[in-house]
Order: structure tokens, then C-alpha cells, then sequence
């Protein structure tokens, strides 16, 4: 069984706890904590990088990168 939790732990930081499951007992775990930008510091990262956001498309399945200006 999958089994995924997500905390908040301050206001720009969240955590992300996921467990895979067999018999009642974890046997694969991975955490990921992750920083909340605001869209126009992470625009500003991407442009100090090179590259540049140039938005997102939903599909069925999720979330896609979308392929305008190519």
C-alpha cells in the first residue's frame, strides 16, 4: 500500500513523508522537504539560470509542462 503525508513546518517549508507498505509494515520510506517560492522569485531563479517558465498545462493525469513559445 502507498500511503503519502505532506506537514507544513514553517511558512515557506513543507515536508513530504512517503511509505510504501506490505503486511502492515513499512519497507520503503522517503522524506522531501521542499521551499514555497512565490511565483516572481521563482521566475527570477529561472531567468539568473537561463531559462524561463512559460506555463502549465492540465492534462487527465496530472500536471504538464506546457510547450508554447517552442
Amino acid at each position: 500500500m502507498y500511503e503519502q503525508t505532506v506537514k507544513t513546518l514553517s511558512g515557506d517549508r513543507l515536508v513530504k513523508d512517503y511509505f510504501l507498505r506490505q503486511d502492515g509494515r513499512v519497507v520503503a520510506h522517503q522524506q522531501c522537504v521542499f521551499r514555497v517560492l512565490s511565483e516572481s522569485r521563482g521566475n527570477g531563479l529561472l531567468q539568473e539560470c537561463g531559462f524561463r517558465f512559460t506555463g502549465l498545462a492540465v492534462s487527465d493525469n496530472g500536471v504538464e509542462a506546457d510547450d508554447r513559445g517552442q
